[in-house]
């Protein structure tokens, strides 16, 4: 298992990582297929039926479904522009409450979610960001650490499986 695990990195998952900020919020139809390849490896790796229910399996191989793997690089990239580590391009993509308001409340230091007029604007990472840094609870958001930071968000997603 270890090793088929291994391959499913390298042959499958390195594959869907490529570019994914810009595809991984592509329309549930177009993910489909994709989702379909990675369930069917899982269940190889597990040596499971063909129907198998994959979440116990994701859940059990520590392995992020694909919905999970776009929202752990999103939340990555808002981490990054939480910590002033992004290109100086990429730093003005996002406006803090703080420039917004001058109200003191809870939010006050985090990105603020902006209003969209189309759905289609609302799948676009500058929209979704935001709104799953707020999501996340504040003994993640509040790590230092990147690499911690990616471990913890990790374990989140799959201990909702």
């Amino acid at each position: 298992m270890k090793n088929l695990k291994l391959l499913y990195y390298s042959l499958v998952h390195s594959h869907l990582l490529y570019g994914i900020m810009l595809w991984g919020s592509a329309f549930q139809y177009k993910l489909n297929r994709l989702e379909k390849i990675q369930k069917r490896c899982i269940r190889n790796i597990c040596n499971s039926t063909y129907n198998a229910h994959t979440s116990p399996l994701f859940s059990k191989l520590a392995i992020p479904k694909l919905s999970d793997i776009y929202r752990i690089h999103l939340c990555k990239f808002m981490f990054s522009y939480m910590h002033g580590t992004l290109p100086p391009a990429l730093l003005t993509i996002f406006a803090m409450n703080n420039d917004i308001h001058h109200h003191n409340t809870r939010q006050r230091n985090a990105p603020h979610v902006q209003s969209r007029h189309s759905s289609n604007i609302a799948r676009t990472f500058i929209h979704q960001g935001p709104r799953l840094w707020l999501e996340l609870p504040t003994q993640i958001t509040s790590i230092n650490t990147k690499h911690a930071f990616t471990k913890q968000v990790k374990a989140y997603f799959i201990q909702q499986y």
